[in-house]
């Protein structure tokens, strides 16, 4: 799980700005396993494993939830090159069942000062 989020943090490290990412898989066949959950908070920050499944799997389901300063089009491309990189290292390999993104507004401030305040 380690080595997948690392190839992701360095993929997405490389088209735009990264505030974070969280990875999830969960096994298809319910078992004591449990699920794998990696995350990294920035481009130059370690990953971190926050739950680490016991056991191995061999199908199962990969849920990554980043924030990047990227268009949606070309994060989703970068998630997928990502892990064609790295999965055959584990003769694993994936395909993208369902995705989402959205592009966030330009934030609206509450207030606004005409002039700044000198000491």
């Amino acid at each position: 799980m380690r080595e997948v989020v690392s190839a992701l943090r360095d993929e997405l490290a490389r088209r735009g700005e990264v505030a974070h990412a969280k990875v999830l898989f969960e096994p298809e066949a319910p078992s004591d396993a449990g699920v794998a959950i990696a995350n990294f908070v920035g481009a130059d920050s370690e990953v971190f494993s926050t739950t680490r499944a016991r056991g191995g799997s061999t199908r199962g389901r990969l849920l990554v939830n980043a924030r990047v300063h990227l268009d949606p089009v070309e994060l989703r491309r970068s998630a997928e090159r990502a892990l064609d990189r790295v999965l055959p290292r584990f003769r694993a390999s994936h395909r993208t069942l369902d995705g989402s993104h959205f592009r966030p507004g330009r934030p609206i401030p509450l207030h606004r000062f005409g002039a700044s305040a000198t000491p």
